[in-house]
């Protein structure tokens, strides 16, 4: 066989592979994100973090229940906005604390698996997911406080937009 044929037969591979997903990076796990401590009027609590812009688009896509009922993510964003959620992959309810730029909480929505388009009613710096029965969510309601104890770590530069995230 001569080599442009095999050059051919390599670069379809190659292309059937992409095409199928077969190169794509696996997913990280919830557990795999790293943490920070937010302070929730006045109380110290460890959530997780979208600390890489594939961090924040995953979110919570392919958790397992458990691990939506004890875990949040936090969601930080260097410029308020307006972000786009959806509920793709999702395998349990969610609530998300909309975060205004005065570190408190504007409005909480609850959002269903396999829906779309949730946002903010204003512009946000900050949003916060948990499950419905994690202890939190009896003390998280509009006006509430959250912000970092220490500026969360990661690159925060990328992913500004969260409208193709999840």
């Amino acid at each position: 066989m001569d080599k442009s044929i095999l050059t051919v037969l390599v670069a379809g591979l190659v292309l059937v592979a992409c095409g199928y997903g077969l190169t794509e990076r696996p997913r990280r796990d919830v557990a795999d994100l790293p943490v920070c401590e937010l302070l929730i009027d006045g109380h110290a609590i460890t959530a997780r973090i979208g600390a890489t812009p594939n961090d924040r688009g995953l979110g919570f896509q392919y958790a397992t229940p458990q691990q939506i009922r004890r875990e949040l993510i936090y969601f930080r964003y260097r410029f308020a906005q307006i972000p786009h959620f959806h509920m793709t992959n999702v395998a349990a309810p969610l609530l998300i604390a909309w975060i205004g730029p005065d570190h408190r909480v504007i409005a909480i929505e609850r959002m269903t698996p396999g829906s779309c388009c949730y946002e903010p009613p204003t512009e946000i710096i900050a949003a916060l997911e948990f499950a419905p029965e994690h202890p939190l969510a009896n003390r998280i309601r509009p006006g509430t406080r959250v912000h970092p104890i220490q500026p969360p770590t990661g690159d925060l530069r990328h992913g500004e937009h969260h409208s193709q995230r999840r």
